[in-house]
């Protein structure tokens, strides 16, 4: 009789060793964001249940302004966030205790400079009025055209306005150029009188969008890390093969116009497994460290951070690693 009680133990025990972590409870994850594209497949990953096949439950708030999101990440109201490489470069130097653990979206043709077709090259901003967000990505973006072109900000006149906002005032006439993104990009390229003067096309790994986490939280769950890419992976092969369903999913569930989602999403190229591991060497000009690097040197030159940034300490590239076995 014990023989047999505890032969049902131990088959008990391996039953329940071989439960899907989703019966116990998934692990909740809440991942803030603003209303991008390139943020769509998680929302394919969710919908598809590819983060609920890695025992994760995840919630995607949107926050539009980025000082709501790192007062929630400081409040521990949200595990992670999106966001822009250059900018939590600026962040992590101010202290916050974030990790960098996937790169997800690159903008090739997703922002640009909108002017005249009278003016021909960066060269010739100068002297302008450019409409722009300084608290966008698109700021760096700018500056990089700009010391491209040996010019710097103080050669032109520059209003500060959302870059929806800039680019309605430069169709209105109201700016000789913008800084913006689609539809004004479209927009611009479709008049006769205008036209798209240099997008992120021409400068490639200026604008990538990273997730970043709360370091205590990367570090107390890294199952759910791994979790977490692994998933995008999935999300971003189920779109490159169901383009269509894919562009559809995104337009329902992020409250984008669906008419407008095929050229918003064509100025964008997501990071999936077959590229994420290279993209994450520690070296390299055309890597996220790389990218880092050059976004700590350009900020430290312009007085927006005091000391030099120890990158390898925001860019954690074990998890992508993990990921990828």
């Amino acid at each position: 009789m014990k023989k047999h009680i505890v032969m049902l133990l131990v088959l008990l025990c391996i039953s329940i060793c071989y439960i899907p972590v989703s019966v116990w409870g998934a692990t909740e994850v809440r991942i803030a964001h603003s209303t991008w594209v390139g943020y769509g497949p998680l929302y394919i990953a969710r919908s598809k249940g590819f983060f609920e096949k890695q025992g994760l439950k995840v919630e995607l708030p949107v926050m539009e302004e980025r000082h709501l999101i790192l007062e929630a990440l400081s409040e521990g109201k949200i595990d992670g966030y999106c966001g822009a490489m250059d900018q939590e470069v600026m962040t992590f130097s101010q202290g916050a205790p974030i990790v960098v653990v996937l790169a997800l979206d690159e903008s090739l043709g997703g922002d640009g400079i909108i002017s005249s077709k009278a003016i021909k090259s960066v060269r010739q901003l100068k002297g302008k009025t450019i409409g722009l967000d300084k608290s966008s990505t698109s700021y760096f973006f700018f500056l990089s055209a700009l010391q491209q072109s040996g010019l710097s900000e103080g050669d032109m006149t520059i209003n500060q306005m959302s870059a929806g906002d800039a680019g309605s005032a430069f169709m209105a006439g109201d700016l000789d150029a913008a800084v913006t993104w689609e539809p004004w990009l479209t927009m611009a390229a479709d008049r006769p009188d205008t036209h798209v003067l240099v997008d992120t096309r021409k400068l490639p790994a200026t604008i990538v969008d990273v997730l970043v986490l709360r370091r205590d939280f990367a570090q107390g769950d890294t199952r759910a890390v791994t979790g977490l890419i692994k998933a995008w992976y999935e999300a971003v092969k189920w779109f490159e093969d169901n383009r269509e369903a894919g562009y559809a999913l995104m337009a329902e569930e992020m409250n984008i116009d669906a008419s407008k989602i095929t050229s918003m999403v064509s100025g964008v190229s997501f990071y999936g497994a077959d590229r994420s591991p290279g993209f994450f060497r520690t070296s390299g000009s055309n890597t996220l460290f790389g990218l880092a690097q050059r976004a700590a040197r350009f900020w430290q030159d312009r007085g927006l951070i005091e000391k030099p940034v120890d990158i390898k300490a925001l860019i954690d590239p074990e998890f992508v690693g993990q990921a990828g076995k």
